[in-house]
């Protein structure tokens, strides 16, 4: 069901409710008009609608990463859709644009067993040639107490490029073990600071994925919508910035590969675009 444009604002809903409580409210007060005491001014009452049209805080900022495999994994029965675009393919000194899709969905509970993510990754995005190339990924992580209060941390083993077909038979299969955890900092004035950090080795993730090698970043949450992130994928550094959409789910990174030019010719940008879904089994079950 949609929900009304009007209704989807928390202030505006609390400020429509307010305006239908006012007969009730006022009711007590005009019966007693004619006593010497009111149980309510004018002021007071005026003071109580304002409190009511008073938007809430707006939610704490979120940290996220970019370009190394997380610790973390997906609640069971959240899956997700996303599309990468970059404007050099391979590292090569001249500039050709390619594209990139993924799908996957997690299972199980990582809280109290093990969680399972399972994605799909669509290599070839071109019309004539969609999904020729592609791979299938699994990945197993189970949640951990985090190294601080209100703190949490995960851990996680997997292979990429499990099952592969077209191009990417071209490119080993990635046994990793990851760990991650997230760090509640906040600022001497009370403002949310949080703070993700990841470690972690794998054998494909240098050299496009040809040779083994350790990975590590870190991520933290800026503002309720917008995150920075720097990570080392093994022989470059990536940095970005996401910008959050709660009320579409959507999580928008641009990034930039190699940016300390550190390869000479590995610069590049990179756009990608996420949607996740809560709850999918139960949606589907309906």
């Amino acid at each position: 069901m949609n929900t009304p444009h009007l209704l989807r604002r928390p202030g505006l809903t609390r400020l429509m409710l307010g305006v239908l409580c006012v007969p009730l409210l006022a009711a007590p007060a005009l019966g007693q008009a004619t006593s010497a005491q009111s149980t309510i001014t004018d002021e007071q009452f005026l003071d109580y609608l304002r409190q009511l049209a008073v938007e809430p805080p707006p939610p704490p900022p979120q940290a996220s990463q970019f370009g190394v495999i997380s610790g973390f994994g997906m609640p069971h029965g959240t899956a997700f859709v996303a599309g990468v675009l970059t404007d050099r393919r391979e590292r090569r000194s001249d500039r050709d644009y390619d594209g990139s899709a993924g799908v996957g969905v997690g299972f199980g509970n990582a809280r109290d067993a093990v969680g399972v993510d399972v994605t799909l990754g669509i290599i070839s995005t071109t019309p004539s040639e969609f999904a020729e190339d592609g791979n299938l990924n699994v990945k197993v992580h189970r949640q951990l107490p985090g190294l601080m209060p209100d703190g949490v941390s995960s851990v996680a083993v997997g292979v990429g490029n499990l099952v592969r077909w077209g191009d990417a038979r071209e490119v080993d299969q990635n046994r990793y073990a990851s760990a991650s955890t997230l760090l509640p900092l906040s600022t001497p004035g009370g403002r949310s600071v949080p703070v993700m950090l990841t470690a972690g080795h794998g054998t494909a993730i240098s050299d496009l994925g040809r040779e083994a090698d350790s990975f590590f970043g870190a991520g933290v949450g800026l503002t309720s919508r917008f995150s920075a992130t720097a990570s080392w994928a093994g022989d470059e550094w990536i940095t970005g910035v996401s910008w959050l959409e709660r009320d579409l789910n959507m999580q928008v990174t641009l990034a930039m590969g190699d940016a300390t030019d550190r390869l000479g010719d590995g610069r590049r940008y990179i756009l990608a675009v996420a949607f996740t879904l809560d709850d999918v089994f139960s949606r589907w079950g309906r």
